[in-house]
């Protein structure tokens, strides 16, 4: 039977019909739409369902809202005698506070001290002004930013009932803080009362709704934390499926054993006192690793080749802390009102973990030491805020700051972030790649060398011998295990130069990062944004009216398409299969034998939104943060790995909109038992 948002609702739940005609219009369309797609599949003799088992006509729809309570909402044209009513006049102070910046102020502190102003008025006139305030943190920004103006709030506790307030205000003027919001500022001259957002006037957050729980780590500290099926790894025999827990009597004595299971069938047997020895495997959700042989030889070469691993980095690491640890230079000066408001006009909450690795920085950067930190968190997570973070206190010192990216799109990505996120302060960025003539290069670089560039973004062009720095301060080193051999070695030695930040998406066990203690900093970002949602994915036979549809819906919601064809020879005849199948969709291709500044054009255009369809093979794996594509076809999925179709399925879902994944299969493909 089919189910609806109507059997999970209580019997009291009250709906709301904004524009009732428009409601029935809408789905008189979307059922028209899908007894057309039914209509197809009955005709050419596929599985299809009825539409009264998949959707709510009209029909149902309104006998299904009759049993609840309803409030309906509608337009109304307003004729002489009704525009007689009584009204009341409501001031909007964003506008009234609007103003341009003076003299070598930025617009947000413009707009500030405005609001100063006409607070101070408002006050004068013996009016009362209430303050909302998001969070109890942005309590303390706010009382400290209006302090720096001579006005000092009188905080509310939570919980105070404002109506009570209003009624025994008596002639004099207050000046109130309280946490909670309004949709708005807003004045009543009338009652000398002015109520003012601290989202719209000094914080400007935007209020993320937690939509499944927040992964906070991966590390096991109980048993209790294994569920049956999950990979674990012991210290001594490898990787292997926890099956459960089970009491086993030895002697006389019965205890609680956990049931490690590896391949070929064989067993171990845990007691639950030896936890140490094992942790949850890190991995791709969805990943399935392979399963050690228990006494085999393959975990011991394994964990050879990573102790190797280790004792190199670590002697290459010590190497470099013991020159910066000889080095000091001046400390950055401290934050100060000016990078409060930068911080405050960040679209988003910060997550606990990117606010740990915004102290440590801050921590880095008060010290006499140059620091070396490395950010580590998955794409999307929040690292490049924290960089711009860095980068802000740095110029604010009168300090250069430089961005190095693997890649010429990488790096115009990033130019794109920065340059917005900085645009309302006197901070100039430039970008150095490939796309810039002769010419611009030139004089990017002169003003580099003049001090007339605050921040550079570039990928390995920045290191050469031309580039110079007036007061090189801070590098951000986006993904550098992506970088060549000699561009490595050339990052080496300007560790114990400079101040460096390091950004990778790269997982680093708990086990490296104890050992790396002391010689580089590290500050995991494990905290997903809390509007990230999980990807929808669909495993489906070929289909020209499903690929059609799924294309056509994406870009009807604003979004772009990647669709992944791994076979060059072909892939130009998918492109105009893609073409036909999306209408007026605009249709781009990009693959390995391409020329990389043809690969790079494609890309960058694909960015702008100058492509809705990107057909392409898996070079869209890794590095592309593009939030506005949402949908992903991966044609000939039984052709992929799992690691390498996690990987690839990853380009989508980066922003708040649900992404859909849909994996397609030749027609009549049978799935191995492991593959499904």
């Amino acid at each position: 039977r089919l189910s609806s948002i109507f059997d999970y609702l209580p019997n009291d739940t009250r709906f709301i019909l904004n524009d009732e005609l428009a409601i029935k219009q809408a789905t008189q369309v979307t059922g028209a739409s899908v007894d057309k797609l039914l209509y197809k599949a009955k005709a050419g003799g596929k599985f299809y369902l009825e539409s009264t088992g998949v959707y709510l006509d009209s029909e149902t729809l309104d006998t299904r809202l009759a049993g609840f309570r309803q409030i309906r909402l509608s337009g109304l044209t307003l004729d002489s005698d009704t525009r007689q009513n009584p009204s009341v006049t409501i001031q909007a102070p964003r506008e009234i506070m609007a103003a341009e910046p003076l003299a070598g102020e930025v617009k947000e502190e413009a707009l500030l001290r405005n609001t100063a102003d006409k607070i101070k008025q408002w006050l004068s006139g013996h009016m009362t002004v209430f303050l909302f305030s998001p969070t109890p943190e942005d309590n303390v920004r706010i009382t400290h930013l209006l302090a720096g103006y001579d006005l000092h709030v009188q905080l509310l506790p939570a919980g105070t009932q404002l109506l009570d307030i209003i009624r025994n205000l008596g002639d004099d003027s207050r000046l109130f803080l309280l946490e909670g919001k309004i949709s708005g500022s807003f004045v009543l001259e009338a009652m000398r009362l002015a109520f003012i957002s601290g989202e719209e006037i000094f914080v400007k957050k935007t209020s993320r709704r937690r939509t499944r729980p927040v992964r906070e780590g991966y590390f096991l500290k109980s048993f209790g934390d294994l569920k049956e099926g999950d990979f674990v790894v012991h210290t001594d025999f490898g990787i292997g499926i926890y099956r459960g827990l089970q009491k086993i009597t030895v002697g006389k004595i019965e205890n609680d054993f956990l049931v490690i299971e590896y391949s070929e069938g064989d067993k171990l047997y845990l007691p639950v006192n030896s936890l140490e020895k094992i942790q949850r495997y890190l991995g791709p959700d969805g990943y399935k690793p392979k399963i050690e042989k228990m006494g085999g030889a393959s975990w011991d070469a394994v964990k050879e080749r990573v102790k190797k691993s280790m004792r190199d980095v670590a002697e290459e690491l010590t190497a470099i802390y013991a020159a910066r640890e000889a080095m000091e230079r001046k400390s950055f000066a401290p934050p100060d009102r000016i990078y409060e408001e930068f911080c405050s006009i960040f679209a988003f909450e910060e997550t606990p973990d990117q606010a740990r690795a915004i102290e440590d920085i801050h921590e880095d950067m008060d010290d006499v030491k140059p620091m070396d930190r490395l950010i580590c968190g998955d794409a999307g997570f929040g690292k490049t805020e924290v960089a711009l973070r860095a980068a802000f206190r740095a110029v604010m010192d009168g300090r250069q700051a430089a961005l190095l990216a693997p890649t010429t799109i990488l790096a115009e990505q990033h130019y794109a972030t920065f340059s917005e996120r900085l645009a309302d302060f006197p901070i100039r960025v430039d970008v150095l790649n490939r796309f810039k003539s002769a010419a611009q290069i030139k004089k990017t670089l002169e003003d580099l060398r003049l001090g007339k560039l605050d921040v550079i973004v570039g990928t390995h062009r920045l290191l050469q011998k031309d580039v110079e720095f007036r007061n090189l301060g801070l590098v951000i080193i986006d993904e550098e295990q992506r970088f060549g051999v000699q561009h490595k070695e050339k990052l080496k030695k300007m560790r114990t130069l400079v101040d460096v930040l390091t950004l990778s998406a790269t997982p680093i066990p708990r086990t490296l990062h104890l050992s790396l203690v002391g010689i580089r900093d590290l500050s995991i970002i494990n905290t997903p944004p809390r509007d990230r949602q999980p990807i929808k994915t669909y495993v489906l036979e070929f289909d020209e009216d499903t690929i059609g549809a799924a294309i056509k819906t994406e870009i009807a919601r604003g979004g772009q398409v990647f669709f992944v064809h791994d076979r060059v020879r072909s892939i130009y005849s998918i492109a105009h299969l893609v073409q036909r199948l999306a209408g007026q969709a605009r249709v781009g291709v990009v693959h390995g034998q391409m020329k990389p500044a043809e690969i790079e054009k494609t890309m960058a255009q694909f960015i702008r939104h100058e492509f809705d369809v990107l057909v392409c093979t898996t070079i869209i794996g890794s590095g592309l943060d593009i939030p506005s594509a949402n949908t992903i076809i991966i044609n000939r999925a039984d052709r992929f790995g799992l690691a390498q179709l996690y990987q690839i399925r990853g380009r989508v879902g980066r922003g708040n909109q649900e992404a859909c994944a849909y994996l397609l299969l030749p027609k009549g493909a049978l799935l191995s038992r492991d593959a499904m």
